[in-house]
């Protein structure tokens, strides 16, 4: 069963329309703004459009980190999915890894099976939304001849990334992040400095976010498949 890359057109409209759908019917303002956010983006995307950072949620600092506290060791329900979040092991109360790349990471376990989710710049040859949360399998690591060793964050391109690998379930996920934390970028160095060590090792990167053996060359299509498990493993858990 191929999750993402033997969607037909017509599939994907699909896809689409039920975000359409969710977003026309929900109650909630919200979810409503957030599921618009999304689709605007997407729509986006699909033009090459230039777009605006995604709002900050918090006014302050402390507002943000009074929001993680509250969110360690605590469930959550999304349309019967059970969502909690993992903890960066080292002090075992951090919810956000902020390495020294200016991104912020998040581990969510959704239905037991754990996602790593992280604000993109949506900078360099992508045209997302910045500032919004968007899935990873990972990351992995070149060496450049000029630059040196360089880590990249593992993705395909702006229109998978924008509509979340066509996973409806990720989807709200990350609107959910989108929701409760939004833009991190107003807070990074706070997040980075105060809140863990100013040099977070590599060891620790890898252990929290996970470092993956993708090559450039067959980058794309070792991508898809490692989110088809992943999606196959939550949704499995779920039924």
């Amino acid at each position: 069963m191929n999750i993402i890359k033997l969607f037909s057109d017509k599939e994907k409209e699909f896809i689409i329309n039920s975000h359409q759908y969710q977003l026309e019917n929900s109650e909630n303002i919200k979810i409503k703004k957030s599921y618009k956010r999304q689709l605007d983006n997407f729509l986006n995307v699909k033009e090459w459009k230039k777009q605006d950072s995604a709002p900050t949620t918090f006014s302050t600092y402390q507002d943000l980190v009074n929001k993680l506290s509250k969110a360690l060791n605590k469930e959550f329900d999304i349309d019967g999915n059970k969502i909690s979040f993992v903890p960066y092991e080292k002090n075992g109360r951090l919810l956000l890894l902020c390495p020294y790349w200016g991104k912020c990471f998040i581990k969510v376990k959704i239905n037991d099976i754990p996602v790593i989710f992280y604000n993109s710049t949506g900078k360099s040859w992508k045209v997302l939304k910045p500032w919004m949360f968007y899935p990873t399998i990972g990351i992995w690591e070149t060496t450049d001849k000029e630059r040196g060793e360089i880590t990249w964050i593992v993705k395909t391109n702006s229109e998978d990334m924008a509509i979340y690998y066509w996973s409806d379930l990720l989807r709200k996920v990350a609107a959910f992040l989108d929701r409760n934390l939004g833009n991190t970028n107003t807070f990074y160095y706070n997040l980075r400095d105060d809140r863990q060590e100013m040099w977070i090792s590599s060891y620790d990167i890898e252990n929290f976010i996970w470092k993956v053996d993708i090559h450039s060359s067959d980058k794309t299509e070792n991508i898809i498949k490692e989110f088809e498990k992943k999606i196959l493993l939550i949704l499995n858990k779920k039924s």
